[in-house]
Order: structure tokens, then C-alpha cells, then sequence
């Protein structure tokens, strides 16, 4: 698609603390629409209580508690922006529940084509991940929304309370099956819960494609990576350092292994607490940017000890040029997406601090430009 076939919106609301889908779209969607030279433009909405405008974030957060979804100052502000284009898609990366979920309905009635980036369970899981805080859980799915304040699975007993009533009578996922053309998941296991979400509706009939992330990493220039004083081999975790990613089961895994080196490297509510009962074969290294070529590339292996059910695994596409062993949790998209690639390692389960052989190094030009190839396709269709 060239800048003559019209113009592509995508839609996104920042998250407070930079997290996948962010990730996503500066390193991967965005890259990539620039390089096949589509024609499109990006509407970022700042986070929810950013402290930019108070004033409308408590009438978002109002009308959304009250179901008056027309009336929230997204829908207005939204459909103002696209008033004044001519597009002919509108994708939604990252919107649920907050931006209007009456938009994509309206954009339907426009002729114009919606699509959404499913890169988690959010269609009908409040937090997103399937996981009350302690198991897996799919009790919203099955046995309603009051769960979501019943087991406090978000942040704050508000928070919970406010997400139990937006969810109420699976109000976000009709709205969404109903306003939604066409949804893109990056894992087989993404789209099974976006059918399962359907079938609690009484929808069988949906229309969605997979197309898994590409390698990121070749976006890092590894010439210029900084080396890291971090002694070799080493066992690697890289993400959010929270409770539901896994962060405290990395330090005790170092703790349980005390002749091998680990490498902890990211931001999130745990990193304070973990720096005082780390062991001394811990390195915390914070945020790293071009570091996590270096990283990646000599690394004996890279550890997702995490506690959800990935829908897919952005550090296993960043670390696929490299070749890099993956340790990954059993279930769901990250140990798909390891096996879809031939990627070297095990299950976390089976993991007793052993060295793994590296894969070849991927075509990661091929993986790339079959990411292009179907993205082509999608917005062409």
C-alpha cells in the first residue's frame, strides 16, 4: 500500500509505565509501516491521570464507570481527529477500556475498516492477564465481573471495583465484537482467548489473522551496544520486574544456584525490594537500551520465569537474531512462540542451572519480511 491508497490511523493510549504495547509500536509497528512506506498517522493519547488534564481524566473515568461511552471525552476528542482525514482504517493497538468502546462501533457505521492488535486478554480479563494475582483465573469469563474486586486484581480495591463494574455483563467484550472487524493476534494461544471471549456471547463468527512479531533486536546497532561489566556465563531476565512477570522467582533461582551468574535487568514495583535480599551473583543493571544487543548476544540463556500465561513474548523476538537459549514457563504463547522459532532451551520447570547450545542464527531478513509481506496483505484487504 502506497501514500495514494488513502490514510491509516493507528490509535493508542500510553500506558503510565512504558510497557509492551508501547514497546511494540515504537519498535516494531511503527519501524515497519515507515519502511513499506504506508501512509498513516498516530494518534498517542497520554496516560489516564498523567497530571496533563485532570479535569477530563475524571470525566473518562466517570462516563467509563457509568457505561455512557459517548459522552467520554475520548469519544469526542477521537472522533473529532478523525472528522477531519479521509481514513479508510482506524487499528486500535492499545485502547481497552481506556478509550471510548464506542468508537470502533461508530467508525463501522462510517464505512471506515477497524481492526485491533490483541496482544492480550483484556477483550474480557480486566488486568489483562488471565490471572487473579496468585493462579491462573478465568472466573470473569464464566462466572462474572464482581470477581474482579472479590479477588482484587488490580492494584487497589478502587481500581478493582471501578474495572468489575466497567466489565459488568461482559460489557467490553460485546462492545468490542461488535465494533471490531477484524483482529490480529500474535499467538495461536491470543486467539483462542479472543474465541473463547466470543463463545461467552453467543458469537461464533469472527474474522482475526496471526501474525507473530518479528525479530527486534536487528533495530539495535550491536557495533555500538556498550559492553557491560557483568561477569560471564550468565542467565538473563529482561522485563518488567513485577510480581506477575516473575522477578522474585529470578533472584531465587540465583539465590538457588550461588556458583552461577544472573543478570537482572529492567524497572518495576519489585526492583527496590529485590536489590536488598539479592544474592552476590546478582547483577541488577535497571533500564538498558542498546545494552540489550550485548546482553542477548552473551547471555548462556534468557530466563521468563514469569507467573501469567504470555500471549506471546516480546524479549523472545528482541533476543532472535542472537539465537539466545529461552527458559520458558509451559503453557501459552511464550513456549509457542520459542517453538515456532527452533529456539534452544527448556521449560522452567526442567531448568537445573544447564548450558544449552545456541541456535544458528535465524534468517532474521526472512522473518521480517514476512511480518511486511502480511501486513501488506492485511491493509490491502
Amino acid at each position: 500500500m502506497n501514500k495514494s491508497d488513502g490514510q491509516i490511523l493507528i490509535l493508542h493510549r500510553q500506558y503510565r509505565v512504558r510497557g509492551g504495547e508501547d514497546t511494540f509500536l515504537d519498535e516494531i509497528l511503527v519501524p515497519t509501516l515507515k519502511k513499506m512506506n504506508v501512509s498513516f498517522n498516530l494518534l498517542r493519547l497520554p496516560p489516564l491521570f498523567s497530571g496533563e488534564n485532570p479535569i477530563e481524566d475524571f470525566f473518562e473515568t466517570l462516563f467509563m464507570f457509568l457505561g455512557l461511552e459517548q459522552l467520554r471525552p475520548s469519544y469526542r476528542y477521537v472522533n473529532n481527529y478523525v472528522s477531519k482525514g479521509h481514513y479508510k482504517i482506524v487499528l486500535f493497538n492499545n485502547f481497552v477500556p481506556t478509550i471510548s468502546l464506542a468508537l470502533p462501533e461508530h467508525f463501522r457505521k462510517q464505512k471506515i475498516k477497524t481492526m485491533m492488535w490483541l496482544h492480550n486478554a483484556r477483550i474480557s480479563c480486566a488486568n489483562g492477564l488471565l490471572f487473579n494475582g496468585k493462579t491462573d483465573c478465568h472466573r470473569c469469563l464464566t462466572k462474572g465481573s464482581r470477581w474482579v474486586f472479590l479477588q482484587k486484581c488490580l492494584p487497589t480495591n478502587l481500581q478493582s471495583f471501578l474495572y468489575g463494574v466497567i466489565y459488568k455483563n461482559k460489557r467490553v467484550t460485546r462492545h468490542l465484537l461488535r465494533g471490531i472487524e477484524k483482529y490480529i493476534c500474535n499467538s495461536e494461544f491470543t486467539a483462542n482467548i479472543l474465541k473463547t471471549s466470543a463463545q461467552n456471547i453467543g458469537l461464533e463468527d469472527l474474522c482475526f489473522e496471526i501474525i507473530r512479531m518479528p525479530p527486534t533486536a536487528t533495530t539495535f546497532n550491536i557495533l555500538n551496544s556498550s559492553k557491560i561489566d557483568i561477569a560471564k556465563p550468565f542467565y538473563l531476565f529482561m522485563g518488567r520486574v513485577s510480581y506477575e512477570k516473575g522477578a522474585d522467582i529470578f533472584v531465587e533461582m540465583a539465590r538457588h544456584y550461588p556458583k552461577l551468574n544472573f543478570v537482572l535487568s529492567g524497572e518495576g514495583p519489585l526492583l527496590e525490594g529485590l536489590r536488598k535480599i539479592a544474592s552476590p551473583n546478582l547483577v541488577f543493571t535497571g533500564r538498558v537500551d542498546f545494552e540489550r544487543a550485548w546482553l542477548y548476544k552473551n547471555a548462556e540463556a534468557l530466563i521468563i520465569p514469569s507467573r501469567v500465561k504470555e500471549t506471546s513474548s516480546l524479549v523472545i523476538a528482541e533476543s532472535q537474531p542472537f539465537g539466545t537459549p529461552v527458559v520458558w514457563p509451559a503453557g501459552g504463547g511464550a513456549e509457542e512462540t520459542v517453538k515456532w522459532l527452533n529456539r534452544s532451551g527448556c521449560a522452567i520447570e526442567n531448568f537445573v542451572g544447564q548450558s544449552f547450545e545456541k541456535t544458528d542464527l535465524p534468517n532474521s531478513i526472512a522473518l521480517n519480511s514476512d511480518f511486511e509481506s502480511k501486513m501488506s496483505s492485511l491493509l490491502e484487504g
